[in-house]
């Protein structure tokens, strides 16, 4: 006499995987959901006079909530870096930034020298 063998399947899932999906501008523009995000992300462009189109493309992403359904449709227009020119498009090549550590590091140099 033997016993079963039983198969277990040991891959939980916490949420309803959805795959990415790759959205064209053409299938965005069918899609009502893209066409407000994208309406909205231009309109944020001309109200903030940051919008001068040198050569850029779409990219689409969605957000989701922690239990698996859409939250956001949310597109970015970006810049083709290498259509772009120095002095035309654009006036400095590097944009610093400093990281809140670096501050504090040079606060605490001079802190300690004042001691």
């Amino acid at each position: 006499m033997r016993k079963p063998h039983f198969r277990l399947n040991l891959f939980v899932s916490l949420s309803h995987p959805i795959p990415p999906k790759q959205v064209t501008v053409n299938q965005a523009m069918k899609d009502p959901n893209w066409r407000v995000a994208m309406s909205s992300k231009i309109d944020a462009f001309a109200r903030n006079q940051t919008f001068d189109l040198v050569g850029c493309k779409w990219l689409f992403k969605n957000k989701f909530l922690p239990s698996g359904s859409l939250s956001i449709c949310k597109p970015r227009l970006v810049a083709k870096g290498y259509s772009q020119q120095q002095g035309i498009n654009y006036m400095e090549p590097f944009s610093p930034v400093i990281k809140a550590t670096t501050i504090r590091l040079v606060l605490d140099v001079v802190v300690l020298m004042w001691v």
